[in-house]
């Protein structure tokens, strides 16, 4: 019943330690990361909300604690506070150490025109389309070459941790999904859309 609630702690365990760094200073900006995870939260936590009571996805129950707002896990809930400060730290991370990813413009076309053509085949599928449609509409809004990298930047080097938890919750599966509403490709356990999902979340 602890399941989820050990992932969070694990989760964020290194980026609370690491967020001492003298470097980094993270620690110091907590306040600055209120206001960003509150607004995320309330809007990731709605879409779950829907999602859920769609039969999207959904969650077992012997692996939570019993504690539910609306229909919604407490730790569910809980995830939309730990990841964003993780995904903040690793943001600030790659800012202090300046680390970046240049993407080409001709592969953000490529990628819009690609993503465009999977949601013609797929627009059928909720979850799949909804992250689509979303990703398609980020990488249209205005952005400056230097966010774009630090963006990219945070994705990537958030992406081994995403792989560890994210392959825990669906393998269990602590978190399972409804086939209907997916497009059915996968990297283990984990569905592809998790993936757009997830950068929608780092954007």
């Amino acid at each position: 019943h602890y399941s989820y609630f050990i992932l969070h702690l694990i989760t964020l365990a290194g980026p609370i330690l690491a967020s001492f760094d003298a470097n980094v200073c993270f620690f110091n900006c907590w306040k600055q990361t209120l206001a960003p995870i509150v607004i995320l939260s309330s809007v990731f936590i709605l879409w779950d909300m829907i999602f859920t009571a769609l039969g999207v996805w959904g969650f077992s129950p012997e692996y939570v604690i019993g504690i539910y707002i609306y229909n919604l896990p407490i730790e569910e809930v809980f995830f939309f506070i730990s990841v964003p400060f993780c995904v903040l730290f690793l943001y600030e991370v790659a800012t202090f150490y300046k680390l970046s990813f240049t993407v080409p413009h001709f592969l953000i076309v490529a990628l819009k025109i690609l993503l465009t053509g999977i949601s013609l085949l797929y627009y059928t599928k909720l979850y799949t389309i909804t992250v689509l449609a979303i990703t398609i509409l980020l990488l249209n809004l205005p952005f400056t070459k230097n966010n774009l990298s630090l963006i990219t930047a945070t994705y990537l080097l958030h992406l081994p941790g995403f792989f560890v938890i994210n392959g825990v919750l669906t393998s269990f599966p602590i978190v399972w999904y409804n086939p209907s509403y997916l497009s059915g490709f996968r990297l283990g356990s984990i569905p592809l859309e998790d993936l757009l999902y997830s950068f929608i979340l780092v954007w």
